[in-house]
C-alpha cells in the first residue's frame, strides 16, 4: 500500500472477497487486485470469474479505449444523511408485532417495510429532507417523491425507488 500511494497509483478490485477458505479459523479475504497509474475508471471495468471451482476467485479487467457505460448503483442515503434520525425514525414506522397469516398479508408488510426504509433515508438526507417538509406526506404520492429523488440522484436513485413504486 505504501509503494502504491509513494507511485500515486490506484489499487483496483471488485471490493469483495477473492479468497474462501475452506479452513473455518479463516475468514474470506480480497487478496486480488490491480494496480494502475493514470487511468480513468471510465475506461475500466472489473468483474468477478465465478467459473472456477476453487477456494479463489479471480477477478478480470477490461481496458477499453472508449468510456465502458457502467450500470450505476441504487443509492437512498448520501455523505450527509444523518444516520441516528435514520435508526430513530425507521424503529418509530416498523411495528415488529403485525401477525403474517396470508400470503397477501407478508406481501404487503414488505413492501411496506420497504416504503418506510425509503422515507427514513428520504427523511434524513439533508437534500430531500428539506423537499418533504413543504409536503404533506404520506398523501404525497411516490411519483412526486421519485422525480424529486431524481433530481438530486439523476441516474442512481432510478431503480430503487421505482421499483417499489
Amino acid at each position: 500500500m505504501k509503494a502504491i500511494n509513494e507511485c500515486k497509483c490506484e489499487a483496483i478490485s471488485t471490493g469483495k472477497p477473492t479468497y474462501w477458505p475452506t479452513d473455518t479459523e479463516k475468514i474470506p479475504d480480497l487478496i486480488d487486485f490491480y494496480v494502475t497509474k493514470n487511468i480513468s475508471s471510465n475506461y475500466i471495468q472489473i468483474e468477478d470469474n465465478l467459473e472456477l471451482n476453487s477456494d479463489h476467485t479471480p477477478i478480470v479487467l477490461t481496458l477499453n479505449k472508449s468510456i465502458i457505460q457502467k450500470p450505476c448503483n441504487a443509492v437512498l442515503v448520501s455523505k450527509k444523511t444523518d444516520w441516528e434520525g435514520f435508526r430513530m425514525t425507521t424503529e418509530e414506522r416498523i411495528q415488529l408485532s403485525v401477525p403474517l397469516q396470508t400470503e397477501e398479508q407478508l406481501d404487503y408488510e414488505e413492501e411496506k417495510f420497504v416504503k418506510d426504509i425509503q422515507q427514513s433515508a428520504w427523511e434524513n438526507t439533508p437534500e430531500i429532507k428539506g423537499w418533504l417538509k413543504g409536503n404533506n406526506y404520506p398523501k404525497t404520492s411516490f411519483s412526486r417523491i421519485q422525480q424529486k429523488v431524481l433530481k438530486y440522484y439523476p441516474t442512481s436513485s432510478n431503480r430503487i425507488v421505482s421499483k417499489f413504486h
